[in-house]
């Protein structure tokens, strides 16, 4: 269902979709904080929806590319650090934004490529790097920059390292105040959301019971992992309880961190 970025899906699932079971609507982590946020276009509410569940988080790195003089975060303050951006809306915008805000690096965001353009910008030398992709993306889509270390990788967001990214901080490991860091953790609450699913809210609890464990099996199932594995997509399965969980809380943030984090990703 195309329109607004799965926006007009999310808006159908939550008010018109039908709620006998028969509907499971896959979504998109950046959106899940549109309301809270106070977006008028966003007519649903998270908490309320059937959560399912999700496949894995969807954490996002800046990175260079490996011969850029750009290295680390303390190289990004020092020097002007161009990234490519399909606009100045999605995560390769606000992500570089928040790092301008709160660590003062440099990053100068070029708008308006194409989503594999942008990739394309940072090999033909157009740009530093990206800022604000999903790592699981970045690895499906141009895997020969992970298996040939083509990649200095600055940052991470998200709440914990991601497991093939230990040695990557966080960029809630910069910040010292504590109001900061729980304005971080609240912009980081879609990326470890990662890649969720929902029935329409009034579903009928039992059926909701009985897609959330069927989504449980399947995301251990020993073929449908293999298959994954074989088009380097990566499985960290999140439950429909959890997802549950970490939406009231994200929704239950004070109103002065919400509107702090909101200036932030101006």
């Amino acid at each position: 269902m195309p329109g607004g970025a799965g926006l007009a899906a999310t808006n159908w699932g939550a008010k018109i979709a039908p709620k006998d079971g028969s509907v499971i609507i896959a979504t998109y982590h950046v959106l899940l904080l549109d309301p809270l946020f106070g977006d008028p276009a966003a007519e649903y509410f998270p908490p309320d929806l059937e959560w399912v569940g999700s496949i894995a988080k969807q954490q996002s790195v800046c990175m260079t590319w490996f011969k850029s003089k750009i290295k680390t975060v303390e190289d990004a303050e020092r020097h002007d650090v161009t990234v490519s951006s399909t606009g100045t809306s999605g995560a390769t915008y606000t992500i570089p934004m928040v790092l301008n805000s709160i660590l003062h690096t440099k990053f100068k965001v070029i708008a308006g490529y194409q989503t594999a353009e942008a990739r394309l910008a940072v090999e033909r030398g157009e740009v530093d790097g990206m800022c604000g992709m999903s790592w699981s993306t970045l690895k499906a889509a141009s895997p020969d920059w992970v298996s040939q270390h083509k990649m200095n990788l600055l940052v991470q967001t998200g709440n914990s390292r991601q497991e093939d990214l230990p040695q990557v901080p966080l960029l809630s490991d910069f910040v010292q105040d504590a109001s900061d860091k729980k304005v971080l953790s609240l912009i980081s609450a879609p990326d470890d959301m990662g890649r969720p699913f929902f029935m329409p809210p009034g579903t009928d609890k039992t059926l909701v019971q009985i897609v959330r464990r069927a989504f449980d099996e399947t995301v251990m199932d020993p073929e449908f992992l293999a298959d994954a594995k074989k088009h380097m997509l990566e499985i960290a399965p999140i439950s429909g309880e959890q997802l549950h969980t970490m939406l009231v809380d994200a929704y239950q943030t004070p109103s002065q961190l919400v509107e702090r984090a909101k200036a932030l990703m101006k």
